[in-house]
């Protein structure tokens, strides 16, 4: 640098020099500020705002676990700070909804329900307000002499109550696989008769059920008068203590008397599903006109008023090929066309869904019911002024 050329930095003014120790204080000022909050909130600790909560409980264990000294000790449930009011009940449904009323002119609505399905606790609570009666499969006809297995969950009877929605029991001869010998059995015997309507009576007492569903199925013809005679008995047995007795019915099977079964029952319940039925060819579970057709002629043989229209909500998988199909659920359903990537295909002609798919090489129909299915076919029962509808099962997890 020659001889009379200026610094790029000089300042002859000093301007410069006192901006930077006024920056150069200032900061030194603030580090000596955060470095004396970091020493007071270290040796006092931080108070935040209480936001109206509840005092938290100090562990005294505390500062010896920072120290690397963790100490294990008994725990003890603090008292509480007033009077705890503590609710008795087996029901896990803390806030729970009151059951639809029975109102005339209104359908009733009956809720069939399992135990050996999770889904159907689910959804029990989550819709029993639109319910006016569940109906639990949790009696068994154990033999030919008219003893009873009783499976009723005490949890789904403390939900129901909780939510005053009447029970009726049903009552199989469902055993591993149906046994129409112990039903004819019973039948033809006069004291097993009696036997098995008072064990029946006593079930409902004990259990302070509202009724009895009789769900026997694959009887013989020769049965046909003797199971007339056990519903009349049945019937004038337990109407003196005011329950009420319901029948499951086939739609086309004539071992059952209809007209005979309608006049001593409360209510008839038609199983209308099953069209194409699990050991048989590949179709819809319940096709719209065939439904319709159905309620038409049930219609005009039993009064409406005694009818409670079943419907199912699951689904038949047939492999294109085999024999006989596998019975899925509307979960089962849905998984089988997410892991084929399918997709649910509306059969215009039948008024069904199906999802056809291929798995390990093999090509699938599976026919299914489901909550379209079923607005359909409560709308179609509503039309022939049927007293109401059963759901084939409450554990579908669609909304109806």
């Amino acid at each position: 640098m020659g001889t009379g050329s200026s610094f790029v930095f000089h300042d002859p003014s000093g301007r410069r020099w006192m901006r930077f120790q006024r920056i150069t204080g200032t900061g030194a000022i603030l580090a000596v500020l955060f470095v004396a909050v970091v020493v007071l909130v270290a040796f006092t600790g931080a108070q935040l705002p209480t936001l109206g909560l509840p005092a938290v409980v100090q562990i005294s264990e505390v500062p010896a676990i920072i120290r690397g000294q963790p100490v294990n000790v008994p725990f003890r449930l603090p008292k509480p700070s007033g009077p705890v009011r503590y609710v008795r009940s087996q029901s896990p449904v803390l806030h729970p909804k009151p059951a639809a009323k029975v109102v005339n002119g209104a359908p009733l609505v009956w809720a069939f329900f399992v135990n050996w399905d999770p889904n159907s606790v689910v959804s029990l609570r989550l819709h029993l307000n639109h319910l006016t009666h569940l109906v639990p499969e949790w009696l068994t006809l154990q033999n030919g002499k008219g003893d009873i297995d009783d499976q009723s969950d005490p949890t789904v009877i403390a939900i129901a109550r909780q939510a005053k929605l009447p029970i009726i029991a049903l009552l199989t001869n469902y055993r591993n696989g149906w046994k129409p010998a112990d039903v004819t059995r019973v039948l033809g015997n006069p004291e097993s008769r009696k036997d098995l309507i008072e064990n029946i009576r006593s079930n409902l007492a004990e259990h302070q059920f509202a009724g009895i569903n009789i769900d026997f199925e694959e009887l013989r013809t020769r049965d046909r008068e003797p199971l007339v005679l056990f519903m009349t008995e049945l019937s004038e047995t337990l109407h003196k203590s005011g329950y009420i007795v319901s029948q499951d019915v086939p739609v086309d099977d004539d071992t059952f008397d209809l007209k005979s079964l309608a006049a001593v029952n409360d209510y008839l319940v038609p199983m209308i599903y099953d069209e194409h039925f699990q050991t048989g060819e590949p179709g819809p579970v319940a096709s719209e006109t065939w439904y319709e057709d159905q309620l038409d002629k049930l219609a005009t043989l039993l009064p409406p008023s005694k009818l409670i229209a079943g419907f199912g909500n699951y689904g038949y998988d047939w492999t294109i090929g085999g024999k006989g199909s596998e019975e899925k659920t509307f979960d089962d359903v849905m998984a089988a066309a997410t892991l084929s990537n399918s997709s649910v295909e509306w059969d215009k002609p039948t008024g069904s869904p199906v999802v056809r798919y291929t798995a390990n090489g093999k090509q699938h129909e599976l026919w299914f019911l489901d909550a379209v299915t079923a607005l359909n076919q409560v709308i179609a029962a509503r039309d022939e002024t049927y007293r109401g509808v059963e759901i084939g099962r409450a554990s579908c997890r669609e909304r109806v």
